[in-house]
């Protein structure tokens, strides 16, 4: 079985700590044939004191890496996140560095009163309207994302999930959101990207995949066929996280193909081929 995880953070991301080192072994320890460093780096504002420091380190980390660690590919990358707020910064982020893969992703929704990471957010009180009107924003942010910033691999599709339903146990009702969902794949599908499978909410005790099964199967059946994996691991222990078990999904589902990025070129392997090949 081969595995190349897409997506994963370390001590350059402002909410991990993992050492690069640490991330490799834990990548050779779980037999993926390579990974990519994917660290933070947000369009937001508030963001811009912090970035050109952690594209930096980031591009170092893995250049070094790479350099010690042949028997695995190690890749480097960034997870833009709110490009739609500045193409021209989107573009100097992608321009700084000779990137192998970019994850496009949204963290922050553009709703006032609510533009703060949504991982921050305590939905506790939230009524099914406010909930609504802010995972519909949402999928409006990601539906402009994916139409029109530069990215290789659209990220957990369904991230604001984790959290009002996983973590706050509010219930949500997807398929009202199925127009704009349909809208997002459809673009991922038009403009040749990939849509990550993310692994990250399978370790705990209500495991689930970004996005889930049926939104899996609608982005099959719309005619995609591009998909990415991550763990997107935040911690050496996390690096395997949900893999073995996003790979059986796929191949329920007829998936035997995935892809991993080079110098942003996109490379198509068998999963059921051995990591020697």
């Amino acid at each position: 079985m081969k595995i190349f995880n897409c997506h994963s953070h370390t001590r350059n991301s402002l909410d991990s700590e993992a050492v690069p080192e640490k991330m490799t072994a834990a990548a050779v320890n779980c037999g993926l044939f390579g990974y990519a460093i994917t660290d933070h780096i947000d369009c937001d504002p508030c963001m811009f004191d912090y970035n050109d420091a952690i594209i930096e380190g980031t591009a170092a980390d893995a250049a070094e890496q790479k350099r010690l660690h042949p028997e695995i590919k190690i890749f480097s990358g960034v997870e833009v996140a709110e490009a739609i707020l500045s193409a021209e910064y989107e573009k100097r982020i992608l321009n700084a560095k000779d990137w192998d893969i970019v994850m496009g992703s949204v963290h922050s929704v553009q709703m006032e009163g609510w533009t703060q990471f949504f991982s921050g957010i305590d939905f506790t009180s939230w009524d099914d309207e406010l909930t609504e009107r802010y995972l519909l924003q949402y999928f409006s942010d990601l539906e402009q994302t994916a139409k029109y910033t530069d990215y290789d691999s659209l990220s957990h599709l369904t991230v604001p999930l984790r959290y009002i339903i996983h973590k706050y146990g509010k219930k949500v009702d997807i398929s009202v959101f199925e127009k704009k969902i349909t809208s997002i794949l459809q673009a991922v599908i038009e403009r040749g990207k990939s849509l990550e499978l993310n692994t990250s909410g399978y370790c705990g005790s209500d495991p689930f995949f970004m996005p889930d099964e049926v939104i899996m199967k609608k982005y099959l059946s719309l005619g995609g066929t591009d998909f990415t994996i991550g763990s997107d691991a935040h911690l050496p222990e996390k690096m395997g996280c949900g893999l073995d078990a996003g790979i059986k999904l796929l191949l329920s589902l007829g998936v035997t193909r995935l892809n991993y990025y080079e110098k942003r070129k996109k490379i198509s392997y068998n999963i059921l081929e051995d990591n020697s090949k």
